[in-house]
């Protein structure tokens, strides 16, 4: 696996528990 695709997996798991996280803050459910 390239550094790339390791940076980029990073940043993609760290939005989606960002989007989670502020999802849970405005009470709202997952999607």
């Amino acid at each position: 696996m390239s550094a790339n695709q390791n940076t980029r997996n990073e940043l993609i798991d760290a939005g989606v528990v960002y989007t989670m996280m502020s999802n849970v803050a405005e009470g709202q459910p997952y999607g």
